[in-house]
């Protein structure tokens, strides 16, 4: 049965202010209400009917929340977090792994992030009406208080810390302070992921104090599609900071990085073009195939465009997708709803996708 070690080991306390049972379960208000962090420890939070249903259902089959590992599992040719949880954590009661987001701080609006996860998609929510059926614009409510108030950092071995974008956000040096505090820093391994526009020189000093640093260099599609995926940022910029990570990762041994890219209806076209940029850098890539916002996903490409992007190297992505026609109609009616706000145009930048979106 697909028992999920996380489930015993594990705190994930994302924005606005919610604990979840992991960064990638998917909420479904018919089996899961959102526990503030204000309301409850996490200590409580595990006592929930709603959480002890999950661990209840993982025992004999699939709990639908869980779907992304599912699919991965099953669909995807993707190794599931579960699957990397349960070889690394033993599935004891002790929490060894911590996932936390501090602030929405972020300078680009990515089109598959949200207002709680980006400041920048908050400020254009809050003035374009035409995108506000797509967000909610929530209250952040988080800190570093209530997260650890209960936690023993003596078992914890990893903290996966999730953005906005985690090195421009001032949350982040309360982060390593406190750590270091905690007399911790030296002993964990610290996860992030960063959007490659800024490189934050002074910040350098406390990640060589952790035990290992592992940096995701979000990068999706490739040149100009991804300029559009990742909304306000620019290729040459992104290139220049990727080989300032390059250098510390060469020069320091408790550094490593890796390409993280996110598979959706925008950039599946332009996987072959990263893996290739990976390959030269001698680089692992780690594809995530998105789930949520729904009109992304693969299925609401039409069979037309994919047969003229399909290739060896993102051919395992869409051999199993079922086009999806109601799927296809959210996607362009995004589009046009987005673009408008951003004040971009997809033909500017994905010019062959956007021949069937008109």
């Amino acid at each position: 049965m697909p028992q999920c070690s996380l489930l015993n080991t594990h705190i994930c306390a994302v924005l606005p202010g919610y604990y979840k049972p992991c960064c990638q379960y998917v909420v479904y208000d018919d089996i899961y209400k959102d526990v503030l962090l204000s309301e409850m420890s996490h200590k409580e939070y595990t006592q929930t009917p709603q959480f002890q249903r999950i661990k209840k259902d993982m025992e004999t089959g699939w709990h639908k929340g869980c779907e992304k590992c599912f699919l991965d599992e099953t669909q995807n040719g993707l190794t599931s977090l579960r699957q990397l949880a349960n070889n690394r954590y033993s599935n004891s009661n002790q929490i060894q792994f911590v996932e936390i987001s501090l602030s929405n701080n972020c300078n680009l609006s990515c089109k598959m992030c949200n207002p709680w996860a980006s400041s920048t998609w908050s400020d254009l929510h809050k003035k374009n009406p035409a995108i506000q059926k797509y967000f909610n614009n929530l209250e952040i409510d988080i800190s570093i208080d209530k997260i650890f108030r209960d936690i023993d950092f003596s078992s914890v071995e990893k903290i996966k810390y999730l953005g906005g974008e985690p090195f421009i956000t001032p949350q982040t040096r309360t982060l390593f302070d406190f750590l270091e505090e905690n007399n911790s820093i030296g002993n964990i391994i610290l996860q992030t992921n960063t959007n490659c526009t800024f490189y934050p020189k002074k910040l350098i000093s406390y990640l060589l104090k952790f035990k290992k640093v592992i940096i995701g260099l979000s990068v999706d599609g490739f040149d100009k599609s991804c300029e559009y995926s990742r909304t306000g940022s620019r290729w040459e910029n992104i290139c220049n900071v990727i080989e300032q990570w390059y250098d510390l990762y060469k020069n320091n041994q408790n550094i490593e990085i890796y390409f993280s890219t996110t598979i959706n209806a925008l950039t599946v076209h332009d996987f072959q073009k990263i893996s290739s940029y990976s390959e030269e850098k001698n680089l692992n890539i780690y594809p995530y195939v998105l789930h949520n916002p729904k009109m992304l996903k693969l299925e609401a490409l039409p069979p037309e465009y994919l047969k003229t992007i399909k290739d060896s190297y993102n051919s395992k992505f869409l051999q199993n997708v079922v086009y999806d026609s109601r799927l296809f109609e959210k996607l362009k009616e995004f589009i046009k709803s987005t673009d408008t706000a951003q004040k971009i145009k997809i033909k500017d930048y994905i010019p062959e996708l956007a021949k069937y979106l008109t």
